[in-house]
């Protein structure tokens, strides 16, 4: 039995073919590759994060010592029991603050598409912008409670020697949250123009601004692979 020769275009569109999936195999390939070691980069660029929670953990576990040591070791003297229990909650705020930034790390599924990542991302940024932004405010008054506790461990009661002291740095306090409130809600007002300086977001670090970036490229990348014409279009051209 004879073999029909296929037509010279049937055998063009074929080897077209052929191309065509060996081009979108290595596309593909590409893509994970570029994928993988940008998801390495993102993975490094978080480490700064991971780090400073321990350290946070560390100091809160110290600072839940010093309140613990301030309020049993002077419990006859009510403003160091105030101060003391002010830098145990203190110390416990900032040790939840940590593990739960830590648990949002754990969360992050760095298989998952790009836009979960930066749906994840974005959660953990929020909690962590607004965490920071609280516990950073807190020193306006808490500097009072740490400078009693320590002046206590020297044998000196601050409270009692110099009370004005106290009296100005409250004032100095309600107005420093006052300022910074006022500057919130003047950035606002005028355009939005310094607002990513004063934003949860920017407050977060520069960990997971660098880690968006690295998600960008990530984007960027896909994008321009999608963009590409396939080159069935030439095939479907030529048949046409």
């Amino acid at each position: 039995m004879t073999d029909i020769p296929l037509d010279p275009l049937d055998e063009f569109r074929e080897a077209w073919k052929r191309l065509d999936r060996a081009f979108a195999a290595q596309q593909a390939l590409a893509f994970q590759v570029f994928r993988e070691g940008r998801i390495r980069s993102l993975r490094r660029r978080l480490w700064p994060l991971y780090g400073g929670q321990i350290v946070q953990m560390i100091l809160g576990a110290a600072t839940i010592g010093a309140g613990v040591w301030g309020w049993t070791t002077y419990s006859s003297l009510p403003q160091l029991v105030v101060a003391g229990a002010i830098l145990h909650v203190y110390g416990v705020a900032l040790v939840i603050a940590a593990a739960r930034t830590f648990w949002f790390l754990s969360r992050i599924d760095y298989a998952a598409p790009v836009v979960s990542i930066q749906r994840q991302l974005a959660d953990l940024g929020a909690w962590h912008g607004r965490a920071n932004l609280w516990l950073g405010l807190a020193w306006w008054f808490l500097w009072m409670p740490c400078l009693m506790v320590g002046a206590a461990a020297a044998g000196v009661d601050v409270w009692r020697h110099a009370p004005l002291m106290f009296a100005l740095g409250s004032v100095i306090g309600v107005v420093g949250l006052l300022w910074m409130t006022g500057a919130w809600r003047l950035a606002g007002g005028l355009g939005g123009r310094w607002r990513p300086a004063l934003s949860e977001d920017a407050i977060a670090g520069a960990s997971l601004r660098r880690a968006r970036a690295v998600l960008g490229e990530i984007r960027r990348f896909e994008g321009e692979s999608d963009a590409m014409p396939p080159t069935t279009e030439g095939r479907d051209s030529i048949r046409d």
